[in-house]
């Protein structure tokens, strides 16, 4: 660890109550970018964005299709979709949410979009298990009229608008910030996710390929599958043979890889994770460096926005990517992230009161969520 870092512990932060409040309600305006698209549109998607434009304000139906259900992000996105969908401005334009969750498998997924079809949607919001395993069947979709949404795991269907955080500049984030905690040398486990999502593939490999500058910098990879299981498995098997390990990249809770350390007989090394509670407590507790990025769960609300947009003729032109960045980071030490986003103290948003699988911000700017209600199931998921 460089003599330059210095961790928070012991130091009070003053704005303590104030930012845990900003936990239900704070985070920063979409103020989203798009990339790669022009004015032209595709035979479907110029189909779809014609007849969605002749309906718009008025109420749709939404369908919400997600392919994975083995980590507390999931089931909080679903219910941020649920309840945001039931207030303002969402409730003004949103007839009906369908919950929809499909194995983690191509033709479960295709499954669950055929029989969405057949129910006639306006939109559909779909948290993919594959980039490309469902592309032909989003293209039927979107050829039937209706607007698809990919967010979180995008899908590469031209005629899906995607949004999403980007974890490829994420990946970046962390990966420098790792080197510049251990002075560019040590062996260092890096997280590879959750196989064949395309968030994982950008995120692992921007990270290695950013590790690759600093030759002292040894790596050994994990897949955490986004669950707190497989993440203390995973470092736990690593751990057994590299001992001498420095630091740990997370794409999950980041505690549970901290504690396979631990009955290893290997003492915490610097981590970043994403911004869970369980992982902010454990940063806090054990006065470890840590850097914590945030992904929130709404996501799911702020894709509805966007489908409701393109419905509206708001949006218009070959659907494209669009990247809603990450309110903030956290971290306990002076080692600040290379990041245009703000940059927190992990000390002012650990909260033992809150549930460990908390992600934070827990509500979007333009809304109003609580802990207490994201963390109940979603209703009528099917």
């Amino acid at each position: 660890m460089g003599s330059a870092v210095r961790t928070s512990r012991g130091r009070r932060s003053p704005g303590r109550t104030a930012a845990v409040a900003g936990v239900v309600a704070a985070a920063l305006s979409l103020g989203v970018a798009a990339c790669g698209g022009d004015d032209s549109s595709s035979s479907s998607s110029s189909s779809s964005s014609d007849k969605a434009a002749q309906g718009a304000g008025e109420k749709v139906n939404v369908s919400l299709l997600n392919s994975f259900m083995g980590n507390t992000w999931r089931p909080v996105m679903m219910r941020s979709a649920e309840l945001l969908a039931a207030q303002p401005p969402l409730n003004e334009r949103v007839k009906k949410l369908k919950l929809v969750t499909s194995d983690n498998t191509a033709g479960a997924q295709n499954a669950a979009l055929n029989n969405m079809l057949l129910q006639k949607p306006d939109m559909i919001l779909i948290d993919a298990s594959s980039p490309t395993a469902s592309n032909q069947t989003i293209e039927k979709v979107c050829k039937a009229g209706v607007t698809v949404v990919s967010f979180d795991n995008p899908v590469t269907a031209p005629c899906a608008w995607k949004i999403l955080v980007d974890f490829k500049t994420m990946g970046v984030i962390y990966a420098k910030w790792m080197a510049k905690v251990l002075n560019g040398k040590g062996k260092v486990f890096v997280d590879k996710g959750l196989p064949g999502t395309s968030t994982s593939a950008e995120f692992g490999a921007s990270a290695l390929d950013t590790l690759k500058q600093y030759p002292d910098i040894d790596v050994k990879t994990y897949y955490g599958k986004f669950a707190a299981g497989a993440e203390q498995s995973g470092v736990a098997n690593l751990a057994s043979a590299n001992k001498d390990v420095k630091g740990i990249i997370s794409f999950a809770y980041g505690a549970p890889a901290q504690k396979a350390l631990e009955k290893a007989g290997i003492k915490p090394v610097p981590m970043t994770t994403f911004a869970y509670n369980e992982g902010m407590l454990w940063c806090k507790d054990h006065n470890v460096p840590c850097l914590l990025g945030s992904s929130p769960a709404y996501i799911s609300g702020e894709a509805m926005r966007l489908g409701l947009d393109v419905i509206d003729g708001k949006r218009k032109g070959t659907p494209t990517t669009v990247f809603f960045p990450s309110p903030f980071f956290l971290t306990n030490t002076d080692v600040k992230p290379e990041t245009k986003a703000p940059v927190k103290d992990v000390d002012q948003y650990a909260e033992p009161t809150l549930d460990p699988g908390t992600t934070i911000p827990i509500s979007p700017d333009w809304a109003k969520l609580t802990a207490e209600e994201v963390l109940k199931p979603p209703t009528g998921v099917q």
